[in-house]
């Protein structure tokens, strides 16, 4: 009989999503809010750097090893009480009033939310990097409570839905969704999704609360009624977006010829498909700038950028048929800008062609008012085009 085995490691964009964070040390827990958690780690009153980073070093042991919280704990508390950072009444002066009270610092209490909150947020940005690569198969998510004795009455209205994967409703309501919350979502076919019914479209009302800013001053901000104010975004959806407006600085650094190999490999992963459905309108690198492209349209960019919006559109207009256009197919477009052909320079615009892996593509380029490279259009195009361009192999 054949043997299996499985691996007890965590995925590896559970522990990605974790890694990828700078540490942020706050006072207050709203001072770091809602997307920022997804490239920020913060502990309220750790204002340390020391204390902040042995927690967060601590973290990512437990999510990388499987370190369960009992353990995590008793392992942390020496390392925290060594650096002051423990008691229930700990005099500590507010840095923005300069009001000196006592405060909770390390205690069992907290260290249960330090760890149930971070690995749970750690868990759902993998869950979601997950249904972005096996939406194909499984393109429904059904929201499920968790085994809590108490539910917000909120969340149990939401058991049972049923909506596609890119959804909308998940940018918000994708667990967890507050302190404490073990809502979790299934992702399942198409057919359990018909047999239990798709839920229509629906609107959740927002509640509106002051949130503490770092400087003493407050702001009213707005959630959906039942999540918990600097719960109601997506970890794994966010995680994409940061991921996105820090590649083209991590790209510049490397050097052209490593920031080449990395963009294609880039290219061919999940993270661009999870783009293309990012809430607001998001800049990304598809391309190193080759120097016949800035000479031809007289800039200094390095980069070429896509937006989320444009590659969006160009999928689902492109995106049928056997040739139809991928989000991996952006991994084509460094070669047809460094070798392709021009076959067109208008204004702004310059296009070029090639062709690939059997058939032609085409890449549309423009100049911003700023002097950036922009990627307008990318597509298949057909035999008849290719005569009509005058294309040659």
């Amino acid at each position: 009989m054949a043997g299996f085995s499985f691996s007890a490691e965590p995925p590896s964009e559970v522990s990605a999503y974790f890694r990828q964070k700078g540490d942020r040390p706050a006072f207050r827990w709203s001072e770091v809010w809602g997307e920022e958690h997804a490239y920020a780690f913060t502990v309220a009153k750790a204002t340390s750097a020391d204390v902040l980073g042995a927690i967060r070093e601590s973290l990512q042991t437990a999510i990388d090893k499987g370190v369960p919280y009992d353990q995590w704990a008793r392992d942390l508390k020496p390392l925290l009480q060594a650096k002051g950072w423990w008691g229930e009444a700990v005099e500590m002066a507010d840095p923005a009033t300069g009001e000196v009270k006592p405060r909770e610092l390390g205690t069992p209490r907290r260290l249960r939310i330090i760890y149930d909150a971070n690995l749970r947020s750690a868990r759902a940005a993998g869950q979601w990097e997950r249904g972005q690569r096996t939406k194909a198969v499984l393109p429904f998510y059904l929201y499920q409570l968790g085994p809590s004795e108490r539910h917000r009455p909120e969340h149990v209205a939401k058991e049972g839905v049923v909506r596609p994967v890119d959804d909308p409703f998940w940018t918000a309501w994708f667990p967890p969704n507050g302190w404490g919350c073990k809502c979790w979502l299934r992702q399942i076919t198409k057919a359990e999704a018909t047999r239990r019914g798709v839920t229509p479209p629906f609107d959740v009302p927002n509640r509106t609360f002051s949130r503490a800013l770092d400087d003493g001053s407050t702001e009213r901000v707005t959630v959906p009624q039942g999540i918990d104010p600097g719960w109601q975004t997506n970890p794994g959806l966010n995680r994409a977006k940061t991921l996105m407006t820090n590649m083209a600085d991590r790209l510049i650094a490397s050097g052209e010829s490593a920031a080449r190999a990395l963009m294609t490999d880039f290219w061919k992963g999940s993270t661009p498909e999870a783009f293309t459905h990012l809430p607001a309108r998001t800049f990304a690198p598809a391309a190193i700038a080759p120097a016949r492209l800035q000479k031809e349209l007289g800039t200094e960019a390095l980069l070429v950028m896509v937006s989320s919006d444009t590659l969006k559109t160009k999928l689902e207009k492109h995106g049928d048929g056997e040739r139809g256009l991928k989000a991996a197919d952006l991994g084509r477009l460094q070669a047809i800008l460094d070798d392709g052909q021009l076959v067109e320079r208008t204004g702004a615009n310059a296009v070029y062609a090639m062709e690939m892996d059997g058939g032609w593509y085409q890449a549309v380029v423009k100049t911003s008012a700023k002097g950036e490279l922009i990627l307008a259009s990318l597509f298949p195009i057909g035999a008849r085009k290719v005569r009509r361009l005058g294309l040659k192999k």
